[in-house]
């Protein structure tokens, strides 16, 4: 899952600046987030990639098989998690506090995490 507008790791790659003016610095550079999804399905031995289909403000690309892989293109934003209340962060909106449901009983949509729970 990947914000189209992310400033640190940016979604077409490229360098990732931190901080600005004289305070800025060079973390190097990064993969695209297509180039870095296609190596990842690649390792995953997943199978070709199919036409990308959209879900309102997401693409989704998908490389079917035994061992598939998913790429989530989210429009509108940046650099964020997905809040419990289905909604994308921003920084007007405070973080929620509440847990995150985890594992194989949870619903789908609440399975994915940063940490990979």
């Amino acid at each position: 899952m990947q914000g189209r507008e992310d400033p640190w790791n940016p979604f077409d790659g490229g360098e990732v600046i931190v901080g600005e003016g004289v305070w800025a610095e060079s973390r190097g550079t990064v993969h695209s987030a297509a180039d870095s999804a296609r190596w990842f399905a690649e390792r995953n031995g997943a199978g070709d990639q199919a036409e990308p289909t959209r879900d309102e403000d997401a693409e989704i690309t998908d490389w079917p098989g035994e061992h598939p892989f998913r790429l989530i293109a989210v429009d509108h934003s940046g650099h964020s998690f997905p809040t419990t209340t289905g909604r994308w962060a921003t920084t007007t909106e405070p973080a929620t506090t509440a847990p995150m449901q985890c594992g194989p009983s949870s619903p789908p949509s609440s399975r994915s995490s940063p940490a990979g729970c």
